[in-house]
C-alpha cells in the first residue's frame, strides 16, 4: 500500500499530532502560523519585556491574526 494511498477519495480533515508537544506552545504556534519558531520566540520576548510590538503589512496579510495569536499564547502562557 502507499503511503499517497490514505488520501484518496474526498478528504476534508487531516488531523496532526506532535508527540511532547502541548497545545499552547511555540511549536503549536509556529505549526498554525507558519512563522518559524525562533522568529516567534522573538517577537515572544518583545512583547514580554516591552508589552507591545507593530505589525506592519498590507491588509489581509494576517496581522490581525497574529495579533489574536500572540494573545492567546500569552493568556495561556
Amino acid at each position: 500500500m502507499l503511503t499517497c494511498s490514505c488520501f484518496l477519495g474526498k478528504v476534508s480533515v487531516i488531523d496532526c499530532v506532535f508527540v511532547g508537544a502541548e497545545q499552547h506552545s511555540v511549536d503549536s504556534l509556529a505549526f498554525d502560523t507558519l512563522v518559524p519558531k525562533s522568529i516567534l520566540q522573538r517577537y515572544i520576548s518583545l512583547l514580554l519585556d516591552h508589552r507591545r510590538i507593530i505589525l506592519c503589512g498590507s491588509g489581509g496579510t494576517g496581522k490581525t491574526y497574529m495579533a489574536r495569536r500572540f494573545a492567546e499564547h500569552l493568556i495561556v502562557r
